[in-house]
């Protein structure tokens, strides 16, 4: 898909602060708060995330849109999608999108995304979720900033890094590492502690505030209490 792609890098310029919206339900306040809070350069909706076009405001929709799908998870009444993808292909809609990221990775400073996790929506296809959960960390592990997603997985790059947030959190790590975790943490690792992958030394922490972490390889931080509600 060279040409498919070649479309979507045009959007990519410096300092990039890229919104990612996929299909699932995500509250309009919430939404309209972290376009607020993120202040995105470019937002790009996946597939289904058109879906979330009437939600945004004129200030929002100043900023560059485009769309990138299939169409298989679209509604019938939204435009046609800026990329049409072929249906019958072996990479997801989102894996496309990373891989171009991956292509011009220098040209982003911050990404969020939303739309991936809704507990509480009957549709949720865990399967997918847990892809795109893959394909994220596939990503940060090539990033040095902090990726959002739905303001409960946030994913740190390998180096030393801090985040502020009071309540339950775990450290999940799907690779072999090496974790420091100190600050204002209830459980703390001083000093440079082996983890291996999915280990559970990482689960059921308590944030008290700001919190200093530094791991090897990137890991993703679960937050099981409130949202993070940080944007960067």
């Amino acid at each position: 898909m060279p040409i498919l792609k070649i479309h979507l890098l045009k959007f990519f310029t410096p300092d990039t602060r890229l919104l990612i919206l996929v299909p699932l339900e995500i509250d309009p306040r919430k939404l309209k708060n972290i376009i607020k809070q993120f202040s995105p350069t470019l937002i790009i909706l996946v597939d289904g995330g058109t879906n979330h076009l009437v939600h945004l405001s004129k200030k929002a929709k100043l900023v560059p849109i485009v769309s990138v799908g299939d169409g298989d998870s679209s509604k019938k009444h939204m435009p046609r999608l800026d990329i049409l993808l072929p249906v019958q292909k072996d990479f997801s809609d989102l894996a496309f999108v990373i891989s171009a990221i991956l292509l011009k990775k220098n040209n982003f400073t911050a990404i969020n995304l939303m739309g991936f996790i809704n507990f509480h929506q009957i549709e949720q296809r865990y399967d997918h979720l847990l892809f795109n959960i893959g394909i994220v960390q596939q990503l940060s592990s090539k990033l040095n900033f902090k990726i959002l997603m739905d303001q409960r997985l946030l994913f740190l790059p390998a180096k030393a890094s801090t985040f502020d947030y009071k309540g339950l959190f775990s450290v999940i790590s799907l690779t072999p590492n090496n974790l420091k975790l100190t600050g204002k943490v209830q459980y703390q690792l001083k000093t440079k502690t082996k983890l291996a992958a999915l280990s559970s030394l990482g689960l059921s922490n308590i944030g008290l505030g700001k919190i200093d972490i530094e791991v090897q390889k990137s890991v993703i931080i679960y937050f099981a209490g409130s949202n993070f509600s940080s944007c960067f």
